[in-house]
């Protein structure tokens, strides 16, 4: 598999973790009160409060080893990138 297809899947995996942290952790703000009620389990949609608190943390992560990976997959051109900021040359800096 070349570069550019890890970097593809790995980008579409990452943006998947993060769109389900995203939804998962509006939900667990907006429709949950901290704490538990007297009376039994929280549930939103037909599910409880632990179980979209397991997938917003289990995304979380899966989203946070994939943004390190992809940091490792494009360190050669954040040095370069940041090489020409620093620097003002002019020098073309590709990620593969």
């Amino acid at each position: 598999m070349k570069k550019a297809e890890i970097n593809y899947v790995i980008d579409v995996f990452l943006t998947i973790a993060l769109v389900v942290v995203g939804i998962t952790g509006v939900f667990l703000f907006s429709f949950f009160e901290s704490g538990i009620r007297r009376g039994g389990h929280q549930t939103f949609l037909g599910i409880t409060k632990h179980t979209w608190a397991f997938y917003h943390e289990y995304f979380g992560l899966v989203m946070t080893g994939l943004m390190i990976l992809h940091f490792f997959l494009h360190w050669n051109w954040m040095v370069c990138m940041t090489k020409k900021l620093f620097k003002k040359t002019s020098d073309k800096c590709e990620i593969y």
